[in-house]
């Protein structure tokens, strides 16, 4: 029953045939199952034998070690889960196994997870805490959320059955037992960090108590989001007193030990990487509380819809909803600290610094797309637009603005003559928070007048100068997405604001904000540079200009390129038409312009049953008609 020297040796030999080359087909296919029955049946007998014996079980993980590297299977997957299953008691050999399943989460099967999340409630709530054990098996679900995710997520049927197994319940209960507990500094980032990919693989069901035995309905969401909010309290403290001059409210003791450079590095560190985890987990709650608050009717369920959401109890609801607020005013506040306790240029603060406020931004960004009306006086009294602007790498002087015409044709797409912004950065605080902007502007004009005098125009500008330059070496090359990718998002969002502030315009009480806004040299440079793209859009939306049975046989991607193309074309042709005026340019591009207008209003009217009213047309007909005058 026990392994004998002859077993032991066969066992140690097979398993070193992993690291030969020629051997590890074979393994995969033939000796690899036999193995696994050889090492399972022999451990099961010295486990009969000798509940103690421990060596068959070395034996055995050996053997699977060496598989797993060059032969990863589902069947040996398996293995490792029910060796890890067998010897609890033996932490050292169970931890070991768990590291092995780390390095290759993308065989992990419903089942597996199932076991694996019985075994860190093992861990927590046995007799004693065994941490370590705990870090390695956070790694593997760590590395498998985001396997899956970088795949595109998971099969339906994949997620139903891990949704209906005990997996949400023992994973809710470890992750919960980490955030509440004393566990170390490092656990607890990492169960922040499952937590917020947890939410974006698995949505916000998982976090749902569904029957009594789980625990009181709601508590868990209540939880992690209270501990979620003064984590970035914590963080934004922390970062403030590592790059800042600390107001008095931190309340630091005078005698708290100075930092070695090492030290003030990792802190700093540790914070930058933490905080978005922290927001991302804000963001996912923000859509999961939208989706709940919305008009349909209770008991209906709609396919993807979160049911455990809907189900919490409103004062589970209205506490998720308060640390959302309180989220949002510590982030303002941040945001008004950094501003007193820093010198400008901000542009040029310490990279944490720049990087925190970027994802604050973004977060902040995905709250006032759904809430424009709280905080508002906040928003604006402490000229938070403002300093977020002055922030971006945008905001910095372009060289050699202002000292020549704007359609010298050395500006055409070299971003206003500063090289570094040659490439879009989408880490740019104003790249992050174009959605924001756009979602205040968007209903009233005395918010966009409000944008206009806190000089959001020309940073904008600037960056759909980049964004254009970007869009059109992308469409350029045949090996990109072309019409699809993040400067095409970008460029799409910086147009509407821009259109949305032009339109704003007409009814500014201050002539002079407006008039200066058209004229800023940032805007007409804008307007020059994107002329060009105007004309590299109009083949590319004709299946939209066009009409009848061939636009309606078109393909669905082919329509949706084509309707891509025409919004970018009408809005850059209202910003070009608006800005640019008629003096500026050649009696040429007048023409081609002007004809590129009236085919493109001839498309409004042929289309006005069909489509929205466009801002952006709307605009392009005003500029139109003054032209004609």
């Amino acid at each position: 029953a026990s392994l004998s020297a002859m077993q032991r040796l066969g066992l140690h030999v097979v398993g070193s045939l992993a690291a030969v080359p020629g051997a590890r087909e074979a393994l995969g296919q033939e000796l690899g199952p036999r193995l696994l029955a050889v090492a399972e049946a022999s451990l099961a007998g010295s486990r009969a034998e000798d509940p103690g014996e421990t060596s068959s079980a070395e034996d055995t993980l050996d053997c699977l070690a060496r598989l797993q590297v060059v032969a990863p299977s589902v069947a040996l997957t398996g293995s490792l889960v029910a060796l890890i299953a067998a010897e609890q008691d033996n932490t050292r050999l169970a931890t070991r196994a768990v590291d092995l399943l780390a390095l290759h989460p993308e065989v992990l099967q419903a089942t597996h997870l199932e076991a694996l999340a019985t075994h860190g409630d093992s861990l927590l709530h046995g007799e004693g805490e065994d941490l370590a054990g705990l870090d390695s098996l956070y790694q593997v679900f760590l590395r498998w959320h985001l396997t899956c995710l970088a795949h595109g997520g998971l099969a339906p049927g994949y997620k139903s059955e891990l949704m209906a197994s005990q997996f949400p319940v023992h994973l809710r209960r470890i992750l919960l037992q980490t955030l509440h507990g004393a566990a170390p500094e490092a656990t607890r980032d990492t169960a922040l960090q499952i937590v917020a990919l947890a939410l974006q693989l698995l949505s916000g069901n998982w976090l749902v108590e569904l029957k009594q035995s789980d625990g009181k309905l709601g508590s868990a969401v209540i939880l992690v989001h209270r501990v979620v909010s003064t984590e970035i309290r914590i963080l934004v403290d922390e970062l403030l007193a590592l790059h800042g001059r600390p107001p008095p409210a931190l309340d630091q003791p005078a005698s708290m030990p100075a930092l070695s450079e090492e030290q003030h590095a990792a802190r700093s560190g540790r914070a930058v990487s933490v905080l978005p985890v922290c927001l991302g987990i804000v963001e996912s709650s923000i859509n999961l509380l939208c989706a709940c608050l919305d008009d349909e009717t209770p008991g209906e369920e709609t396919p993807g819809q979160d049911r455990g959401w809907k189900d919490l109890p409103p004062d589970a609801l209205i506490d998720v909803q308060q640390a959302v607020h309180d989220v949002m005013s510590t982030i303002l506040e941040f945001f008004q600290q950094v501003e007193a306790t820093t010198e400008p240029p901000y542009y040029g603060l310490p990279a944490p610094l720049l990087e925190a406020i970027g994802a604050c931004a973004r977060c902040l960004g995905a709250w006032l797309m759904e809430e424009t009306e709280a905080l508002r006086d906040e928003l604006w009294s402490g000229g938070t637009f403002k300093f977020l602007l002055a922030c971006s790498a945008f905001s910095a002087p372009p060289v050699g603005e202002g000292e020549s015409d704007a359609d010298s044709d050395d500006e055409v797409e070299d971003c206003e003559g500063q090289p570094e912004l040659q490439v879009l950065p989408p880490q740019d605080i104003a790249v992050r928070l174009l959605p924001a902007l756009a979602a205040v502007a968007r209903d009233d004009d005395e918010d966009a007048h409000r944008l206009i005098r806190e000089g959001a125009a020309p940073v904008v500008a600037r960056l759909s100068s980049c964004a254009a330059a970007a869009f059109r070496q992308a469409l350029a090359n045949p090996e990109t997405a072309g019409l699809e990718g993040p400067a095409t998002e970008t460029l799409a969002w910086a147009l509407t604001l821009l259109v949305r502030l032009l339109t704003a315009t007409a009814t500014a009480t201050s002539t002079t904000d407006a008039g200066a806004m058209r004229q800023h040299p940032s805007l007409r440079h804008l307007a020059f540079v994107i002329t060009d793209l105007v004309h590299d859009l109009e083949p590319l939306a004709e299946d939209t200009l066009s009409f009848g049975a061939a636009a309606e046989a078109r393909p669905d991607d082919s329509s949706r390129h084509a309707d891509i193309a025409a919004m970018l074309m009408d809005h850059a042709l209202a910003i070009t038409l608006s800005v640019d005026p008629p003096s500026a340019r050649s009696p040429q591009a007048s023409a081609s312009l002007a004809a590129l207008a009236e085919r493109v209003l001839s498309r409004r009217q042929l289309r006005s049953t069909l489509e929205a009213p466009s801002p952006a047309l709307d605009l392009v007909m005003q500029a139109l008609s003054m032209e004609r005058r």
